[in-house]
């Protein structure tokens, strides 16, 4: 009889479990926080867009093996400031991931990296806004030019990202399509079936 009782308590019990194990469908962090600065600091080197930087905002967490169908990571790619993962879907669309922060220490001698200079350089990421290229695509829509529609996604641990975990998990990014092969099902991209 109390096992009748306690059955129902239990499944309850179990589902709640299950969802606090589910990932958060979002965060809530800042985009580059190192770019806090002093009064003195900005008043030297500018205000720039350090309130950007440094304000948490909500990000939705990217699950890769479920968005678009699926995606597979298989190459690192990126210049000297972004790291970008490139992704595949299972129709064979490519995909890929740049990080909203940047770096600019690769960019330096390994001698300077770690100075005065190296970090002033660094600072100078502060002047772009972390956010800007999610404001082109309406104005390119407006202007009937083709572009890729950027999503900012958080990129948490998971399976999916297989070996790439360690480089990229744990941060922002911008989620957009690389127009290679065939995009005529996407009229931001201009309908082209061969890019």
């Amino acid at each position: 009889m109390l096992l009748k009782h306690l059955l129902p308590l239990l499944s309850v019990l179990l589902a709640a479990a299950s969802v606090s194990a589910q990932a958060p469908a979002t965060v809530h962090l800042p985009a580059g926080p190192e770019h806090k600065a002093s009064a003195v600091h900005r008043f030297l080197f500018g205000r720039n867009w350090r309130a950007e930087w440094t304000t948490a905002i909500d990000a939705p967490v990217v699950a890769l093996d479920t968005i678009y169908g699926g995606l597979v990571p298989y190459q690192r790619s990126g210049g000297g400031e972004s790291r970008s993962l490139r992704l595949r879907s299972r129709s064979g669309k490519e995909y890929v991931l740049r990080s909203v922060n940047k770096t600019r220490s690769n960019l330096l001698p390994a001698l300077l990296r770690r100075s005065a200079y190296g970090s002033l350089v660094q600072d100078g990421v502060s002047m772009s806004h972390p956010y800007a290229a999610l404001a082109l695509p309406g104005m390119l829509d407006a202007a009937r030019i083709p572009h890729a529609a950027p999503r900012l996604v958080y990129l948490p641990r998971q399976a999916a990202l297989d070996s790439f975990n360690d480089a990229y998990a744990g941060d922002l990014y911008l989620l957009e399509e690389r127009p290679t092969g065939d995009w005529s099902d996407a009229a931001h991209l201009g309908g082209y079936r061969q890019y």
